[in-house]
């Protein structure tokens, strides 16, 4: 009797690159995926996330991720300065004299084993 072997392979993992532009309001992120993704998650929770807002069409933000209304490699949204520091986890971003101190592992996607600034 022949004996049959089947291998599943994993996906690729997928990686990201987040080009960072200072704005008059905060940063802009715009974001390029290795693979298209309707569903873009966060891989850190205890970051603060209610200063954002999607600044692609067809793009929504919640507190856990992207959704992408048309599955995409690419998105970009805006960050603004926290507006409290009361009862948050991390601060994502944070106004310093002219600029801003970002906290990179805010960007970071659940999927993506690693993260490229620009």
């Amino acid at each position: 009797m022949a004996a049959c072997v089947m291998a599943v392979l994993a996906p690729p993992a997928l990686s990201q690159n987040v080009t960072l532009t200072p704005t008059p309001e905060g940063v802009s992120a715009r974001y390029r995926l290795t693979a298209p993704t309707g569903r873009f998650e966060f891989a850190d929770p205890g970051v603060a996330r209610s200063d954002r807002s999607p600044e692609s069409e067809g793009t929504e933000l919640d507190g856990a991720g992207v959704t992408l209304a048309t599955p995409g490699a690419g998105f970009s949204i805006l960050l603004r300065p926290d507006s409290t520091e009361e009862g948050r986890g991390y601060i994502a971003l944070t106004r310093v004299g002219a600029g801003y101190v970002l906290y990179a592992p805010a960007l970071k996607g659940t999927e993506a084993p690693t993260l490229a600034l620009n």
